[in-house]
């Protein structure tokens, strides 16, 4: 658990990189794909790093797993249209929302 923490650090520790790389160069599909990338391996380490911790909580998993299957798809569109993928991106917020939805229907919520 302790590498998977060091290696999540790690990850945060060069988004500025890709950051100022797609500011500067936002409609090029090389650099939108590696930044795409690096959010995509960002939420993948922050959800294994949940998954590690919260066994048998499903909200906390639901909520760490969403982003990554929008990162996916939005890196995937930035391959083919850059300028389109900031507004897929946007959506990994949504996992607010899908922690609030499955916690609302687990059995210990309920009255």
């Amino acid at each position: 658990m302790v590498i998977v923490n060091l290696l999540f650090l790690l990850s945060i520790i060069l988004l500025p990189v890709t950051n100022g790389l797609y500011g500067s160069y936002r409609l090029s599909s090389a650099v939108a794909v590696l930044y795409g990338l690096h959010l995509t391996v960002i939420a993948a380490l922050n959800a294994w790093l949940w998954w590690l911790a919260a066994r048998g909580r499903h909200a906390e998993l639901a909520g760490a797993i969403f982003p990554v299957l929008v990162f996916l798809p939005g890196t995937a569109l930035a391959f083919v249209a850059p300028q389109y993928a900031q507004y897929l991106w946007f959506l990994a917020f949504g996992a607010l929302w899908m922690r609030r939805l499955f916690r609302s229907r687990s059995p210990a919520a309920s009255p």
